[in-house]
């Protein structure tokens, strides 16, 4: 398996307590619907201790002490792409854009490093073939079509004020 098919689904952010518990930020709502879990490709068995808004405390399999929660601090907890859900048709996860290539006039002008969300709304990184990398609003105007087939997104280069 490559790093491709995993989803990052939480950040160990600290330890909790002296047990080796540690505090993760969640990028999902629901992360007790999956089952398994892993750091850096490697299973883990993860029990979760409390959920606050977008944390969670959890137990992960194997850490017995604050040291070795700490050596967790910073890490990513992930899933493999074929435990979440299915998608219908007109649906995907912004996951499946990375490595999309962008299409200006017909023309590969790039291809999508990333998709976040900073809270204002989605964001598409395009990483240009002149080694340049922009950031861009995910609107239709902007990315008016979007075939996962082909893994190609039409790109309309928004005008600059």
């Amino acid at each position: 398996m490559s790093v491709n098919d995993y989803i990052t689904i939480a950040k160990i952010t600290k330890t909790h307590g002296v047990r080796g518990e540690v505090k993760l930020f969640l990028y999902t709502k629901n992360i007790q619907q999956y089952k398994n879990f892993f750091i850096s490709e490697n299973k883990v068995e993860v029990a979760f201790r409390g959920f606050k808004a977008d944390n969670a405390i959890a137990k992960i399999e194997g850490v017995s002490d604050v040291d070795q929660a700490k050596s967790l601090q910073n890490e990513f907890l992930l899933i493999q792409k074929i435990d979440l859900p299915k998608t219908n048709d007109k649906s995907f996860y912004y996951a499946d854009l990375v490595g999309a290539k962008i299409l200006e006039n017909n023309n590969v002008i790039g291809e999508v490093s990333d998709v976040a969300n900073y809270g204002a709304g989605d964001i598409v990184t395009i990483a240009f073939l002149n080694s340049k990398n922009e950031a861009f609003p995910f609107t239709d105007e902007i990315f008016p079509e979007i075939d996962l087939k082909k893994h190609e997104i039409k790109f309309n280069r928004p005008d600059m004020i």
